[in-house]
C-alpha cells in the first residue's frame, strides 16, 4: 500500500474518517473529497498526531452538486496520473423528499447518481493504471430492501426513505457488477461492501426511527465498521474475488437483485442518460 493514490468520499465522519485514519498509516498518499474542506483538515491534523509523514490532499466536491463533482473529477485529472483506489463512501438517508439543485431526488444524487458521475469521470485515468487499480462502493444490507423500479427513478410517484436508500444502495452494487463485467480485462477491480450496522453522525439529524436506531446498543463502532474498506483497498488483489460483495471482510451473497445482469445493464445505461440530459 506504500505511495498509493486513494480518493475517498465521504471521509469527515463515521466510517469514512475510520477508513482514513487507518489507510493513512499505511504509507498511501489519501485525497479526500468533501464538501467540507475545514473538517477535511481536521481530520488530517488528527491523523498527523500520531502519524506525522501522513500525505493528504484536499478537494472540494459536493455530491448534491453535479458541477461541483465534474470540477473536483477535473482537479484530480490534473494533479493524478495514476489513481490506485477510489472509495465511494459518502452517504446518507433523507427522510423527507427534497430535490438537488440538479433535479434529482437527494437520496438519489448523493448515493449514487453522482458517484457514478465521479466513476465515468475517473475511469479512463484509474484504466491507465496497469497495478490492479480498484474501485470500491460502500452499499449496505438494506439493499435488500430495494424496489427499483427504472421508470421512476425519482420516486415521483410515491416516496419511501427506506425504499430509496435501498435502491441507490442496490445501484451501487450493480455498478460494481457492470464494471468488472466491462473493464476486468482492462485489469480494473471493483467491490462492494456492507461495513455493518454502525454508530455514527449518519442519523444524527433524522428523528424518530431513524435518530433512536442510532442510539441502540449493538451497534458497532465506525473504527469496526472501517475494516472492510480498508480490508478491499489493501489486501492482495488475488486473494479477493472481482465485482465481490463482502461484509466482515468476508465475501458474502447480495441479494437476487445484487446478481441480476440485466438490471445492473439496463441501470448503468439509465444513469448515463439521465446524466447526459444534464449535460454530462
Amino acid at each position: 500500500m506504500k505511495d498509493k493514490i486513494i480518493l475517498i468520499t465521504g471521509a469527515t465522519d463515521g466510517i469514512g474518517k475510520a477508513t482514513v485514519l487507518k489507510l493513512a498509516t499505511f504509507g498511501s498518499k489519501i485525497v479526500m473529497l468533501s464538501s467540507n474542506l475545514e473538517k477535511s483538515k481536521a481530520v488530517e491534523t488528527e491523523c498527523k498526531k500520531h502519524y506525522p509523514n501522513a500525505l493528504f490532499e484536499h478537494i472540494y466536491m459536493d455530491l448534491a452538486d453535479l458541477a461541483s463533482v465534474k470540477k473536483a473529477a477535473e482537479n484530480i485529472i490534473a494533479s493524478y496520473p495514476i489513481i490506485d483506489v477510489l472509495i465511494n463512501n459518502a452517504g446518507g438517508i433523507f427522510t423527507k423528499k427534497e430535490k438537488t439543485k440538479d433535479g434529482f431526488e437527494m437520496g438519489l444524487q448523493v448515493n449514487h447518481l453522482a458517484h457514478f458521475l465521479l466513476i465515468k469521470l475517473l475511469l479512463p485515468r484509474i484504466l491507465e493504471n496497469k497495478n490492479n487499480p480498484r474501485i470500491i462502493n460502500v452499499s449496505s444490507d438494506l439493499h435488500k430492501v430495494a424496489k427499483i423500479n427504472l421508470k421512476d427513478l425519482n420516486m415521483d410517484l410515491g416516496f419511501s426513505s427506506w425504499t430509496q436508500y435501498g435502491n441507490a444502495k442496490l445501484m451501487n452494487i450493480l455498478s460494481s457488477k457492470t464494471l468488472v463485467k466491462n473493464y476486468a480485462g482492462q485489469g480494473l477491480k471493483s467491490f462492494s461492501l456492507h461495513p455493518g450496522v454502525v454508530r455514527t453522525s449518519f442519523g444524527a439529524n433524522n428523528t424518530g426511527f431513524w435518530g433512536i436506531f442510532n442510539k441502540l446498543p449493538f451497534m458497532m463502532s465506525p473504527e469496526e465498521a472501517a475494516k472492510t474498506p480498508v480490508y478491499l483497498a489493501s489486501q492482495e488483489i488475488d486473494k479477493l474475488k472481482n465485482g465481490g460483495y463482502y461484509k466482515k471482510s468476508t465475501l458474502t451473497a447480495s441479494s437476487n437483485a445484487g446478481t441480476n445482469e440485466k438490471l445492473a445493464d439496463d441501470g448503468w445505461e439509465l444513469s448515463e442518460k439521465l446524466l447526459a440530459e444534464k449535460g454530462y
